[in-house]
């Protein structure tokens, strides 16, 4: 008894794996796919790619200068500098930096909007961070400077470089208040002499 048991368990695995080849390799040889894993389909409407707006249509932001040597307790410039071929009306920047390295002093447009308004302004000193509000009754295209900002570096900092960075919350808009694609240069180190 103990050896039929033996013949049976090796016949029946040939006939599963014989019976699960068929299913596979038949279909496949009439050319037809196998879903081996059936799930519901969208209708082709409602399916989108993501797409990357076209290089034309981004705008690009960075701190102006890319390099500047400061020492400790010295006053410095820096320039929100935009370049864009859309039309720009306004823009929501945030800059963020450290408190424990620098200390900021003052904001000035500058002129890249010449009927520019700073509609709002927050400061947060303890945190490092400022949220402006920039707009014109003029749209304006091409590149400049958009604010001027200058710091204080602290009198005993702990770093050797101090740092800029826009935050999440940079757009730039059009008159119709479409967001303009922006390509961001996000963070500036600047070497702190000692």
């Amino acid at each position: 008894m103990l050896v039929k048991k033996t013949y049976f368990l090796p016949i029946l695995v040939l006939f599963l794996v014989f019976f699960v080849l068929i299913i596979i390799l038949f279909p496949l040889a009439n050319g037809n796919k196998i879903n081996l894993y059936p799930s519901r389909e969208l209708p082709s409407s409602s399916i989108s790619e993501p797409s990357l707006p076209p290089l034309g249509d981004l705008a690009f932001l960075s701190f102006r200068p890319e390099s500047l040597e400061i020492s400790p307790g010295q006053e410095f410039t820096v320039y929100v500098f935009l370049e864009t071929k859309k039309e720009a009306v306004s823009a929501d920047l945030e800059i963020l930096y450290d408190p424990k390295a620098l200390i900021f002093q003052k904001i000035s447009l500058s002129d890249f909007w010449p009927e520019g308004k700073i509609l709002s302004q927050k400061i947060d000193q303890e945190k490092g961070k400022i949220l402006l509000g920039i707009s014109s009754f003029k749209p304006a295209s091409g590149n400049g400077d958009i604010v001027s900002l200058v710091f204080k570096t602290q009198k005993n900092p702990r770093e050797r470089m101090v740092n800029l960075m826009f935050g999440e919350k940079t757009q730039l808009f059009t008159s119709g208040g479409e967001i303009i694609p922006l390509d961001i240069n996000r963070k500036i180190f600047y070497p702190l002499n000692k």
